[in-house]
């Protein structure tokens, strides 16, 4: 969980709906349980080298995201894993090592992501939570590597607004990572994510999704070159949960 700012009105939206979970919120959670899912994620991949001038956006794609997570009282863990390819049929990511840049056109690129998460529910529908992340960008054409990895932190919540139907969001940022071309360390980056969703109980154990997830990237390489991406769209997925 995902971010810089990727769209102002959406952040307030976050911001507003987990405000709301916090001051609706009055009995702490006191469960133990483990849940699975399965999500499937539409959209696109975008973004700008900045010292190239030159902006890109992918023409089809999307990504598969599996996620676990166990929660003991207040307390609880996660670990999710997604990924999925991308086609740019005009420009593409440059690639930036420490010997200068290679500007990419008609490629495939490969995108995958880690997470790891420990949080607290400071109640029953609001927690607090700590993410170590690892990116890994593969273009396709010659096996080029750009990996990003760091530790952030965030909030979710959720509301429930009626028997069947939750509502939730989540904001997470991660200030400082560091940014690796091919294993040679090549910069730096800052990253943040916004996940808004809904949640539909088929039962105690069985739950559909439906959301809207976006990650923006910022990296800084050492030669003084700067990229940018944003990555997301909207997801379904299925979840399946049981007491402990």
């Amino acid at each position: 969980m995902k971010m810089l700012i990727p769209n102002v009105k959406n952040f307030r939206f976050a911001v507003c709906l987990i405000a709301l979970m916090i001051f609706s919120s009055n009995s702490f959670a006191a469960q133990s349980g483990v849940s699975f899912s399965l999500r499937m994620l539409g959209g696109g991949w975008s973004g700008k080298n900045n010292t190239s001038n030159t902006e890109f956006e992918s023409s089809k794609g999307g990504q598969l995201g599996i996620a676990g997570s166990y929660q003991t009282g207040d307390f609880y863990m996660g670990l999710s894993l997604q990924g999925g390819t991308y086609t740019f049929a005009d420009n593409a990511p440059d690639q930036i090592s420490q010997n200068g840049k290679i500007a990419v056109a008609n490629d495939e690129l490969e995108h995958s992501e880690f997470d790891l998460v420990f949080g607290y529910y400071l109640n029953r529908y609001f927690s607090l939570f700590a993410d170590i992340k690892a990116v890994s960008n593969t273009w396709a054409s010659n096996a080029y590597q750009q990996n990003y990895s760091g530790l952030g932190f965030g909030a979710s919540g959720r509301w429930p607004v009626s028997d069947n139907w939750n509502i939730y969001g989540s904001i997470g940022v991660i200030p400082s990572g560091k940014l690796t071309t091919n294993d040679e360390k090549t910069g730096d980056g800052k990253s943040s994510a916004v996940d808004i969703g809904a949640l539909y109980l088929l039962n105690k154990a069985h739950r559909l999704m439906l959301g809207v997830k976006r990650s923006n990237y910022v990296y800084t390489f050492d030669s003084g070159e700067e990229q940018t991406h944003s990555i997301g769209g909207v997801y379904f997925g299925y979840s399946y949960a049981f007491p402990l």
